[in-house]
């Protein structure tokens, strides 16, 4: 079904985009309409995955609170907010961290866990929480 999660053994890759009788469309983490509810798995701290305009092999965390301790190295996973993907999906981990332009916030570069130049078999997710109906499976 459309947004469900697609993800390799290494981590995410991304969502359903549509579907037909025999095929789905998959759109990328790199793409601009597919940004992600993160966290980073050590410190909890939250903030949205999304493609990074000026490099298609990294992706980049925004939306990081300027008080978080961010360090390169960090796993960073999906925080489950936002209903597209369940928590706890591997995204990446932290290459460098730098302030947004107003220093309010921190962004961090993020090198993905999954191949993006090498994906031959990918997995969908059919269990999708939909908390309008209690959390059931469809």
């Amino acid at each position: 079904k459309k947004n469900m999660a697609v993800i390799t053994a290494a981590g995410l890759v991304g969502r359903i985009d549509s579907v037909s009788a025999y095929s789905s469309e998959v759109l990328l983490l790199h793409d601009a309409n597919c940004p992600a509810a993160a966290m980073l798995q050590a410190s909890k701290a939250y903030g949205i995955v999304e493609a990074d305009d000026d490099n298609d092999t990294v992706l980049q965390m925004v939306h990081i609170s300027y008080d978080t301790n961010v360090e390169e190295g960090q796993v960073v996973i999906t925080s489950g907010l936002g209903g597209i993907f369940p928590a706890g999906l591997r995204i990446g981990y932290i290459a460098s961290v730098s302030s947004d332009a107003g220093g309010l916030m921190q962004k961090a570069s993020i090198i993905p866990f999954a191949d993006f130049e090498r994906l031959s078999d990918v997995l969908v997710l059919t269990r999708s929480v939909d908390t309008a109906e209690g959390g059931q499976d469809e």
